[in-house]
């Protein structure tokens, strides 16, 4: 998922980015470097709309527990009421409904700890783009104090936003290196499903025989004559 993410953002930066880089290998006054400057600007309102969406699926995935949190209590006080009635069956239903639930959950702890992590990175990207934007402005506005463009002022400026590039590649290259691809063939895949499928009739059955033992020993002994 982190991997996922981390090429998602490179994608953006190098699409839009590498059109500011042409555009500075072409600078020769400050229309194209104005330019320049924009399509930075532009990859920054991507990565921040990026960024808002983020934080919005972090959101939902915590809504998504608590309410999750909310239905096993319930869920528990079925299944206690289900045996108290000596209805086995139903005290199932609800658990094997609470082991669903915990899957779920996790899927959604899993999606808001990947919407963090794609915060974080979208805030580097976004501090960077602001910065070699800010940079690329300085130098448009020393092109647009002089009369006529400096000699040698298209290759400072490609030198300047080419060389943006190369601090968020590196971030990128470290992140994406240390991370190894995993194949996941489609008979593993199913084999891991069998596996998840057994797990969830052991755990069904060992929740329900630990809430017949709490049962059972909640009962009044009776006394001996």
């Amino acid at each position: 998922m982190a991997e996922a993410v981390l090429v998602r953002i490179r994608r953006v930066i190098e699409t839009n980015v590498q059109k500011a880089v042409e555009l500075a290998e072409r600078a020769s006054g400050p229309v194209l470097m104005r330019e320049a400057v924009r399509e930075l600007e532009r990859t920054e309102d991507k990565l921040r709309v990026d960024r808002d969406s983020a934080d919005a699926r972090r959101d939902r995935a915590a809504d998504a527990q608590r309410q999750i949190k909310a239905k096993l209590a319930e869920l528990d006080d079925h299944a206690r009421y289900a045996l108290g009635k000596g209805r086995d069956d139903l005290a199932r239903a609800a658990v094997e409904r609470q082991v669903d639930l915990e899957s779920e959950r996790d899927g959604w702890a899993s999606a808001e700890a990947e919407a963090k992590v794609e915060a974080r990175c979208l805030d580097q990207a976004i501090a960077d783009i602001a910065a070699r934007r800010q940079r690329l402005a300085k130098e448009l506005a020393a092109a647009q104090r002089e009369a006529a463009p400096r000699a040698g002022a298209g290759e400072s400026v490609q030198a300047r936003v080419a060389k943006a590039m190369d601090r968020a590649d590196r971030m990128f290259d470290r992140a994406l290196a240390e991370r190894s691809p995993v194949a996941d063939p489609a008979e593993t895949a199913i084999k891991m499903a069998d596996i998840a499928a057994l797990k969830r009739a052991d755990a069904v059955d060992e929740r329900l025989a630990a809430l017949k033992a709490k049962a059972e020993a909640a009962k009044p002994k009776r006394k001996r004559a």
